[in-house]
């Protein structure tokens, strides 16, 4: 609702929201709420209750609440996008992959409140010393891992043609990696584009782009009338009286509109 009282701020209308007008927007428009993440029964729910239940009171008796900790490792996913959208009824949104960029952090507190430990506590250095107390060497992966790039330096040289240099190859692949091959639209650009869209065509474009019919002449209506007197007495043998009075009304219009000539005229 916070957008759409922005959205008409930026197109200058007195608008209001709230969750009335919400919800009769989402009925007219036939809006449902989707959830296009997430796992279903991925939670042991009778598991974690017995745990509550009949296993934590035992593990905690004989400890003061100062000395009981909770530690938990979580990520910061800094790029995810929320686990639902609104779509059209009966209209299925595809869900892509869920990003996972994150910075890890570990959680640490005791019950009572008195010893709370600084975020992001997991970094390089913790790693290491996870990895090192699981009794990896410290110096197991330098060597490989300089082999393994050399590796791939010399793969790239030896799949590239004569004439052509890894330079050369660096350049022409990443020649595209700073084009912008989307992006997001601003506020602004989508109330431009709403207003082209609600916007009405003016009328005196179409008037100009529809060419007005051609006036009959009176030739070409006599001419007509000739026509639909040969159909009805070749075709229709009933319905002849009305046509008679569509006739004489035309013939009296272009007698109407006939001008008797000037005797000046036959001595031109």
């Amino acid at each position: 609702m916070e957008k759409a009282k922005q959205s008409a701020n930026m197109m200058v209308i007195d608008f209001e929201p709230s969750i009335g007008w919400l919800g009769r927007w989402k009925e007219n428009e036939n809006i449902t709420f989707h959830t296009v993440q997430g796992e279903k029964d991925a939670a042991d729910v009778p598991g974690a209750e017995h745990w509550i239940q009949d296993v934590l009171p035992i593990a905690l008796e004989g400890y003061a609440k100062c000395n009981i900790y909770n530690a938990d490792e979580t990520g910061l996913f800094y790029k995810a996008l929320p686990k639902g959208t609104f779509a059209v009824r009966g209209d299925k949104p595809t869900a892509g992959k869920q990003q996972k960029d994150r910075l890890m952090a570990l959680l640490l507190c005791n019950q009572d409140g008195s010893d709370k430990q600084a975020l992001l506590l997991v970094k390089p250095e913790t790693i290491q010393n996870c990895f090192r107390k699981a009794a990896f060497p410290d110096d197991s992966c330098g060597n490989d891992c300089n082999n393994i790039r050399q590796q791939e330096d010399n793969m790239t040289s030896d799949c590239l043609p004569p004439a052509l240099s890894i330079e050369e190859f660096t350049e022409w692949v990443s020649s595209d990696s700073d084009v912008a091959c989307y992006g997001d639209l601003t506020d602004a650009e989508i109330i431009t584009q709403v207003w082209h869209t609600d916007m009405p065509a003016e009328e005196e474009d179409d008037e100009e782009e529809q060419e007005a019919p051609r006036k009959p002449t009176r030739q070409e209506a006599l001419a007509a009338l000739d026509t639909l007197r040969s159909y009805f007495d070749a075709e229709i043998n009933e319905g002849l009286h009305d046509f008679y009075i569509v006739e004489n009304r035309v013939i009296k219009h272009v007698q109407q509109k006939l001008t008797q000539p000037k005797i000046s005229k036959f001595f031109s």
